[in-house]
């Protein structure tokens, strides 16, 4: 039975007794909390000791120290222009000096004036600071420029945690009660007093059944999966006495012995960064002023992640898409104090508008201020408390403040006034893919919206409200509806008794008036990091490892170019972390987008992307567009969705919305004359890492997915009438076969209709435009099904007029099915502009059907099939998805970009471009195959073992013998050189080493 009563603090307590707003009074309960002026705060635990968490430990220095004021170091004033270098070299030279006694090394002063930022500002080091002049007219402001979906500040320590797991103790006592900070081990060694510590909450199937998550009444993979939803609740040692430890701040939920075994293990954060500041300026999202609904521009103004005890204040961000301060999970300790949202521009959807947000443990948003957000001031996924929101004010909010993530513990919301929209402690069931329990052990206090619901969880762990004005929902633990409480502050209240009025009332305190004329010592950025800036301003190198063209094949430095290919992700995802950062789990995705996070299973980092690819010798990436955009779509229905409330990661389409009308994800409409900025502008980020890296991008225009087999891929596709302005003429509503399937091929490659044809040639057109001067990309017309001859010619057409018109012959592949195929490679108009032949679809289509190859049961090519192109087309190259295992078999006959294990010696990949498949006549014995350069070099493989007969005769030089092992590409110099002159034969050294290389 849970006593939860909130109590003495109003004469008459108010419980709900049934679904709000119907009330009742109960003046009978056994009180909580309580508080008897200067007697303080009382608390009641229930019988299992649980209790209202202290949430005075939230903030910086986990509620401990007030916030410093750090010396200026270099003052910025605006140049007019692109201001990016100048600003990062000055945070650089701040990162650069030695840190003081408190850590601090110094702040970087922005000057009053409009600085512009095309990029983003960067900081990786402990104790640096970037300090405007002021807010508002006169002050300092931050714009950024341009397009792109970035965030301005990037406040980023390394994830490089390392848990001692020899040191990892188990929690002995049978329960944890709610705010419990000391706990019995069952030892202590190897533990010491300030050493830092992770309390580790196992996800376990007993816990997660405790709550009803594990099996719930919607699909299985939104279910919670026992390891995916482990608490961690980042600690230090404040005391031992035997094998009981003290911990600095209090656990924020039950923990049952009967349900998980807790334990601590030590760890150390060598990366983790400190003492950062942002403070005094004006943040700018600067977007299409045409477009109401723009989102192509900064999406963030200010994330923090693998950082602690840092801190914003005083600052106002205007007009971004989802957060002005975003905290990730692997924050602890920040307070933001004195900021403000304003005039947000986005769509009204789905992870936008998460004004200030937090994952992470410990922190404090105070007197902030936020309009028209669509979740003002949340928390996030596995969000360890103690977290606070004080005197935290809306206006006009879309949705509500609370809990948005699975199950963040002790949260408060005081003083809180959230206008339009609700306070919500609740089980957000399927919403933002099966959030499930969002809030345990959260308290509303004295503050006020349109909506305050509070819902109780099973088990111990609870929710409560006490002090607030609304209309009520739930049966979560309520008190005193419509009146104020006293204190007027609990976190205040709570903070004074813990650390002292005097203490509190300066970490409490509203910061000072920034002077943007105040004379500063601190010498100019042009002065002290001149070298820095013009460093930092040059434009990136150009590619050095270009994808060429040579005698019919493939190369990148002359070499042959080889090497797997690595595909992307259609969709799926979580954006939890722990499921999102599990290694591989969703696969990759270049235009995979989450706001503000970076990394797999996010939006990737392409330079760390084509590094894995390097390791893991990978070549090519092979890319198409997402299958859908948003997520909900991953249960394949047909249905219109009833709101915006879309669901990440964001697998992005080529075209733009328009902010107009209605689409049936509930964004609004796609204008399909426009193209979507960040899709290209990623793609090409990545043609040009693959140019420096030596990588190659498989660029498929379209992705045929949508227009065939289940209908839910064409529910919510830019071409469909429904979701775009443009009138393409397709019926509606979709005539799916039996409320299932659609096929819309016939009218999707329909090149005579007058709406269509121009949007297919000027979608072509800007596939080309957004790669122009990138060699290392190869244009393919789609992934899977590639269309009928008709719609292939139109597609070759238009890519042969933007050459002939730009001076810029890109690669282009042909890639279809071979009835499609065929005649485009017989056409003298059309020919020339195809440089590679693509034999993954190398079929014909059955029965005129429009089908993908893996509905056929097609595939790629054989050897021989390669072999019969590269005769019959010799300046073209020849390629397809191979697979393992034939690599050398491929390349003897012709084929470029396969794998080959690594070589002992690479200079044969070099040796390959100048020759081409060949077999003499008379044979070379045995089942051999060939390559040469007749007369220079030879390249033979006796597959079968059998001695290799070549005739040499008329050529008068020696030759070079090495043998290759093609299974692991192992090396055997031959004995002597090899004199031309006539026929020689030459038998492998060894059973493995069958490919002779002369040269």
């Amino acid at each position: 039975m849970k006593l939860r009563c909130l109590s003495t603090l109003v004469a008459v307590p108010f419980l709900v007794t049934g679904l709000a707003p119907v009330l009742s009074a109960k003046p009978d309960r056994e009180p909580i909390l309580g508080f008897a002026g200067d007697s303080g705060l009382r608390y009641f635990p229930d019988e299992h000791g649980n209790r209202v968490p202290d949430f005075s430990h939230a903030g910086y220095m986990g509620g401990n120290a007030p916030i410093p004021s750090p010396r200026i170091l270099v003052q910025v004033e605006p140049a007019g222009g692109d201001d990016t270098a100048r600003i990062q070299a000055a945070i650089d030279h701040v990162a650069a000096q030695a840190p003081g006694d408190d850590g601090l090394r110094g702040a970087v002063l922005l000057r009053p004036g409009r600085f512009e930022v095309a990029g983003q500002l960067l900081i990786t080091t402990s104790g640096v600071t970037l300090m405007g002049s002021g807010q508002g007219d006169g002050g300092t402001q931050l714009v950024a420029t341009g397009e792109g979906r970035r965030t301005l500040i990037r406040i980023r320590g390394e994830a490089d945690r390392v848990l001692d797991e020899g040191r990892r103790r188990q929690v002995v006592q049978r329960y944890v009660p709610v705010n419990a900070a000391t706990l019995d081990l069952d030892s202590t060694a190897g533990l010491a007093a300030g050493g830092r510590v992770v309390l580790h909450w196992p996800s376990s199937e007993a816990w997660l059944e405790s709550l009803g998550m594990q099996k719930t009444n919607y699909e299985g993979h939104l279910d919670w999966r026992p390891g995916f939803y482990d608490l961690t609740f980042d600690r230090t040692v404040t005391a031992i006495d035997g094998n009981r430890v003290t911990l600095d701040a209090p656990i924020t939920m039950v923990m049952d012995r009967d349900l998980a075994q807790a334990t601590i293990t030590p760890y150390d954060w060598p990366g983790r960064i400190s003492g950062i500041g942002v403070e005094n300026l004006e943040l700018v999202s600067e977007h299409d002023r045409s477009q109401p609904m723009d989102e192509e521009h900064a999406w963030m103004g200010i994330v923090f992640e693998n950082t602690e005890n840092a801190w914003v204040r005083r600052v106002t961000g205007r007009h971004f898409v989802s957060s002005v301060v975003c905290i990730w999970e692997s924050c602890r300790a920040i307070t933001v104090s004195d900021c403000r949202s304003l005039e947000p521009v986005s769509e009204v959807a789905g992870y936008r508008r998460h004004t200030f947000y937090t994952a992470g443990s410990q922190t404090l948003f105070l007197r902030c201020f936020s309009e028209e957000g669509l979740h003002d001031f949340a928390t996030g996924w596995l969000a360890a408390g103690p977290n606070a929101f004080v005197d935290c004010d809306t206006r006009l909010s879309h949705d509500f403040s609370g809990p948005i993530e699975s199950w963040a513990t002790g949260v408060l919301y005081d003083g809180c006034d959230i206008d339009r929209g609700g306070l919500m402690l609740m089980n957000r069931d399927r919403d933002y893919a099966g959030v499930g329990w969002a809030a345990g052990n959260c308290l509303l206090y004295n503050s006020t919206a349109a909506r305050i619901g509070v819902y109780d969880p099973p088990g111990d762990d609870t929710n409560w409200a006490m002090g607030c004005w609304g209309l009520f929902y739930g049966r979560g633990e309520f008190r005193a509806q419509n009146e104020f409480v006293k204190p007027d502050s609990l976190y205040r209240q709570q903070l004074a008794e813990r650390v002292g009025e005097a203490l509190a009332a300066r970490i409490g305190a509203v910061p000072d008036e920034a002077d943007g004329e105040a004379a500063v010592e601190a010498p100019a950025v042009d002065a002290v990091a001149a070298d820095r800036i013009a460093a930092l301003g040059k434009p990136a190198p150009p590619p050095s490892h270009p994808l060429v063209l040579t005698n019919g094949w493939l190369t990148i430095d002359g070499k042959l170019a080889v090497g797997g290919t690595m595909g992307v992700n259609w969709w799926r995802g979580k954006v939890q972390p722990q499921l999102a950062h599990r290694p591989y789990v969703f696969g990759y995705g270049v235009t995979r987008y989450v706001p503000g996070r970076v990394g797999n299973g996010f939006t990737d980092d392409l330079d760390e992307l084509t590094d894995i690819m390097l390791d893991r010798g990978d070549l090519a990436l092979e890319h198409n567009m997402g299958l859908w955009y948003d997520r909900r779509r991953d249960d394949h229905q047909m249905v219109r969705r009833p709101d915006a409330m879309v669901w990440p990661p964001f697998y992005e389409v080529p075209w733009a919305r328009s902010g107009e009308g209605r689409n049936w994800m509930q964004l609004s409409k796609y204008d399909l004359t426009k193209f979507n900025p960040w899709y290209f502008s990623r793609l090409r980020e990545f043609a040009d890492q693959a140019g420096r890296k030596g990588l190659v991008l498989l660029n498929h225009h379209y992705f045929q997915h949508n227009i065939l087999e289940a209908g839910g891929h064409w529910a919510d596709y830019a071409w469909r009438s429904a979701n775009n302005i443009n009138g393409t003429g397709f019926p509606e509503p979709p005539p799916y076969r039996n409320r299932k399937r659609i096929f819309m091929s016939e009218e999707f490659y329909d090149v005579t209709h007058e709406v269509r044809r121009p949007l297919h040639q000027a979608f072509i057109r800007k596939q080309l435009e957004s790669f122009a001067g990138a060699p290392n990309v190869i244009h393919l017309i789609g992934e899977e099904f590639t269309g009928p001859e008709h719609f292939a010619r139109l597609w070759v057409e238009t890519i042969r007029d933007w050459q002939a018109e730009n001076g810029d012959e890109q690669l282009v592949a042909i890639s279809t099915t071979r009835d499609v195929q065929e005649p485009i490679l017989a056409d003298p108009q059309l020919s020339p502009t195809i440089d590679v032949i693509n034999l993954l679809s190398w079929h014909h289509a059955r029965g005129g059907i429009a089908k993908a190859p893996r509905q056929q049961g097609g595939g790629g090519a054989s050897p021989r099939q390669v072999a019969e192109y590269r005769r019959r087309h010799p300046g073209k190259a020849v390629i397809g998805d191979f697979g393992r295992g034939n690599g050398w078999e491929l390349v003897f006959s012709g084929a470029s970009m396969v794998e080959l294990p690594p070589l002992d010696d690479d200079a044969v990949l070099a040796a390959i471009p100048a020759m081409r498949p060949w077999q003499p006549e008379g044979g070379l014995g045995g089942k051999s195959l060939a390559l040469a350069d007749p007369g220079r070099a030879y390249l033979i493989w006796s597959r079968d073992g059998a001695p290799i007969r070549l005739d040499l005769g008329g050529i008068d030089r020696s030759f070079r013998a090495q043998w290759i092992d093609p299974q692991d590409g192992t090396t055997i110099d031959a004995t002597g050189a090899i004199a031309g002159g006539g026929e020689v034969t030459l038998r492998p050294p060894r059973s493995s080493h069958r490919i002779l290389w002369l040269r």
